[in-house]
Formats: structure tokens, sequence, C-alpha cells
């Protein structure tokens, strides 16, 4: 200590300034480029793309720490191209710095597989279709194995890399389970199919079955329908937006409000380049916000075409993140659209359930019966269908009518029985004949009977049928309550609802909808 505390000494020899050797710098600099094997898949599918394929075949062992190969039908790779194939900085997309400015195509810095194989054993097969054979070349720390030898091969490039992170064991343990990263990189694979469905994709772990395949030539929304299945096929909405001011086209599937996932899904390429942006994704989570329940989210697969001189995607080192102009107009664009989109599916939503309940029996659908003879009629009347009507309702499918005859054989003895009544063996009370006889006698004065006209007067008989045949679905707030009338969702006053019921029951009456209320 140098006479404060907590101040350490300053050595007297100061350490020199020294330059990293060039396998350190570049297994840095690998680390930034391919943080797991989900981030080498991508490199890997935007070079076959780049390539012109129209088939990719995917494999991946242990999530792909053991082995991820890649296979597609491109141009492939001239073999005199090979020996640099895998050093820093070697690409045919770049030339000079100006060109990151329109640049169009994924690979241009040629990082992507110098970086791979500093961290992995890669192995590249690739044929031309000038090419009598196909060239066999591996690659360790960014350098050459050997010699190009001359194979058997087709058309196209198939890339092997292996043991990933063998060389960087705590990159290696800090990976989640090998679950986790076979879930990461299959994702990567989804998301690519959707937005190029002209090309084929095949998805399978090494020995195992496929997990992914579409066939190429089909429209985005089959894709979705193959991979994430008809039900969230069916409540997508497409939406398109183009603006000339600033210039920019936007495209793609959104999830309307029947639809909701307690992950967030946003599916977002800018240029035809799978990227991440943060403030897009609040944009879209604020237009759904308000139409879907507290906790869930939709699922919106955005394609976003900008101006490249506007756009600049080496801002990142994996380039899942880009910067681009006229941000916050774009998102307000976005926003419009997809907020009128969903003003007009909401006026149609509707809520699934199975109707009715197994212990409540089965639903038999009414049917048209004209123009059917006497024999059809008999097969039409007793064959029982699924209700096909989409309603929200609770799980016990309990009705008003159910409660009131559930209830009505307690109530009327409570009514007859006086408080020191004499009880039998069983527990029950047994009913005074003289209080009962007076009971009874009430009932048949005229003011009762005056008031049960009134009500039979007043009341409305569709209304009341639908009423007591509701199904209670649940609060709204202290006063009001969902009731499913039907096919409809209707909107019931509690307050008013029980004092009429009440009154209605005093006079022997069961539960009739009237009108003034």
């Amino acid at each position: 200590m140098n006479g404060r505390e907590g101040v350490p000494e300053v050595s007297e020899e100061v350490r020199r300034i020294i330059q990293l050797e060039e396998g350190v710098i570049n297994r840095i600099a690998a680390g930034e480029v391919v943080v797991r094997p989900a981030n080498a898949l991508k490199e890997l599918i935007e070079n076959s793309l780049d390539a012109g394929s129209k088939r990719i075949v995917i494999m991946v062992k242990c999530g792909g720490l053991k082995m991820l190969r890649i296979e597609d039908d491109g141009h492939g790779i001239r073999a005199d191209d090979l020996p640099i194939l895998c050093e820093r900085f070697t690409t045919s997309k770049l030339q000079k710095y100006e060109d990151l400015l329109s640049i169009g195509t994924f690979g241009f810095r040629g990082e992507a597989l110098a970086s791979i194989s500093h961290v992995a054993h890669v192995t590249v097969t690739t044929m031309t279709s000038t090419d009598t054979c196909a060239n066999l070349a591996t690659y360790s720390e960014g350098k050459l194995q050997g010699q190009v030898r001359p194979c058997a091969g087709t058309p196209g490039t198939t890339l092997v890399v292996e043991n990933m992170f063998y060389n960087n064991p705590t990159r290696r343990q800090a990976l989640g389970k090998e679950s986790i990263e076979h879930s990461k990189v299959l994702e990567v694979v989804q998301r690519y199919a959707i937005h190029y469905p002209n090309v084929g994709f095949t998805c399978r772990k090494y020995n195992g079955s496929f997990e992914l395949t579409t066939l190429g030539g089909s429209s985005p929304s089959e894709v979705i329908a193959t991979i994430w299945g008809q039900n969230l096929a069916q409540e997508l909405f497409a939406f398109d937006v183009k603006s000339e001011e600033p210039r920019f086209s936007c495209r793609g599937f959104a999830s309307n409000p029947n639809y909701s996932s307690r992950v967030s899904t946003l599916i977002l390429f800018i240029n035809n380049r799978l990227v991440e942006s943060a403030s897009l994704k609040r944009a879209v989570e604020a237009v759904y916000q308000p139409v879907l329940p507290r906790h869930q989210h939709p699922w919106v697969y955005l394609a976003l075409d900008v101006d490249p001189t506007t756009i600049d995607v080496n801002v990142h080192p994996t380039k899942m993140e880009v910067q681009f102009l006229h941000e916050e107009t774009i998102s307000q664009r976005l926003q419009e659209t997809l907020a009128s989109q969903l003003r007009s599916a909401g006026s149609a939503r509707s809520f699934a359930s199975v109707l009715p309940s197994p212990a409540r029996g089965t639903f038999t659908l009414p049917v048209e019966t004209k123009d059917v003879n006497t024999s059809d009629k008999d097969k039409v009347e007793r064959r029982q269908v699924p209700n096909p009507t989409r309603v929200r309702t609770d799980h016990r499918q309990m009705s008003l009518e159910t409660i009131f005859r559930e209830s009505q054989a307690s109530q009327g003895m409570q009514i007859g029985a006086g408080a020191d009544a004499p009880t039998t063996q069983a527990g029950f009370e047994v009913v005074d004949s003289d209080r009962m006889a007076a009971f009874e006698e009430a009932q048949q004065l005229t003011s009762v009977e005056e008031l049960r006209k009134a009500v039979d007067l007043a009341c409305d008989e569709k209304f009341s049928t639908l009423l007591n045949q509701s199904i209670y679905v649940g609060p709204v707030n202290h006063e009001l309550v969902l009731l499913q009338c039907g096919a409809s969702l209707c909107l019931a006053n509690l307050a008013i609802l029980a004092r009429e019921c009440a009154y209605q029951r005093l006079l022997r009456r069961p539960l009739k909808a009237s009108l003034c209320f």
C-alpha cells in the first residue's frame, strides 16, 4: 500500500505492449462470429443460398457440437480457390470498402468459414458444373491441411463441421444442453424455409428421423402450415406495406386475435437477411397489447426491403443486428397496417370450445328435412354430429337452469321447515304439516296470481329460453358477468339479474327474462 488504504502500489516495472500471435487473434475473432452451432449454420445456409442452391439438406449431431453437415446443389467452388477458402477476409462478394454501401449478398467479409475453421474441423467436398469429379479438402485453424484430393461427388457443395469448440472448453461448457442447441439449429432452418419457400430444406438428426422437410416451389403460407401446423396457419392474415418516401416495402403474415402464445415470435428478414430489431419488435408488441390477454404474444413473420444504401449490415460480428434509416417511420407505418387488419379481424373473433362436455351428452345438430323421404329423414335425425359453433364457455358447462333445478328441492325444504322441527335418524328435517298447508294456501292468493301474470306478460319467451340455457363464462367486474347464450356472448348486470331472479323464485316461477331489465 502507498499510504492510502485500498489503493495498490504501482509496480516499478511497466509491462510492455506486445502483439498477439496470429492464432490467438484468429481464435478471439472466431469467438465473436461463431457464438454457438446455430450461428455457424446460419452462415453456411447463407453461403448455400448465395450459390443459387434449390435444395439444402442439413444433418445435426449432438446439437451441432459433434457434427454439422450441410449439403446443397449450388454452383460449387472452383478447385483453384480451395487453398484460401478458410483464410480470413477472402471473399468473392467484396473488392473495396465502398461496396458495403450496396451489398446485396449474404457473405461479404470472408470471416464465416475462417472463424468456423478456428473453432472446429472443417471438411469441404465441392464440384462445379464444369468439373469432371468432385474435390475434397480439410481445414484447421484457417489453413488447408494436406492437398486437395479428387473424389466422387455431385454438383454442389457438402460442408462438414466437426467437434465445434474443441479448443475452447470454456465456451463449450457455457452452452446449453444438446437438446437446447439442437432446437436453436432447427429454428434457424425453419425461418429460412419460410422466407425462401422456393428452396427445399431438409433437417434431421444424425441417425434419426427427418424433423423438417419442405419441397420447395411453394408459398410461405404453405411452408408455415407444414412447419407450425394448420392451427396457426388458419389464424394468420397477410399484410403488405409500401412507401415511396421513404422508399421501402414490407410484407408478411401476422396472427389474428384468436391466436396467442406465451412466447413472442417475430421472424424478421431485412433485405432477405435474417436479423433482429428491438424497435420493430416493440412496435409489433404495442399493436397487439390491447388485443391479446395479458402475458400473451403474437406470431409475426416480417420481410422488409429497404434501399441498400440506407442500411448498415456490418454492425454486429454475427450480422444478426442491423441499423437502417427511417426506422421510426417504418415502424409507424407497420403499426398502422397491423392495427387496421386487427380491427377488421376482431369483429369476427370467436372462441373455440367443445360443446357440450361429455358429461352432458351429445349435441344433435338440427337439419333441414325438406325433400327427404321418410327413411332418409329418420337416418338424418338419428345422426349425432358435433356442434360446429365456436364459443367461449366454462369448462364445467353449467347453465342457470341446471343450478336452479339442482337447488330447487333443498330450497323448498328450507321454506317449509321450522327452526325447531324434529329430525329423523337419517338427519333430514320432518316438514311441519301446518306450516306447509299455510304456505300452499298463500300460493293461491289472488294478489300472488296477479303478480305471476304480470311477470308472464312482461317476459320475452325467446330471451327467457336463451337465458335459462345460457352458460356462465366468467366475471368482467364486480357487477357485470359474461353469459354464453347460444352462439352469442352476452354481457349481463349481475345485480339486476339476481334481484329479478329472487323475486320470481319467491313467486314460484321459473326464471323469465323480462323486457324491462
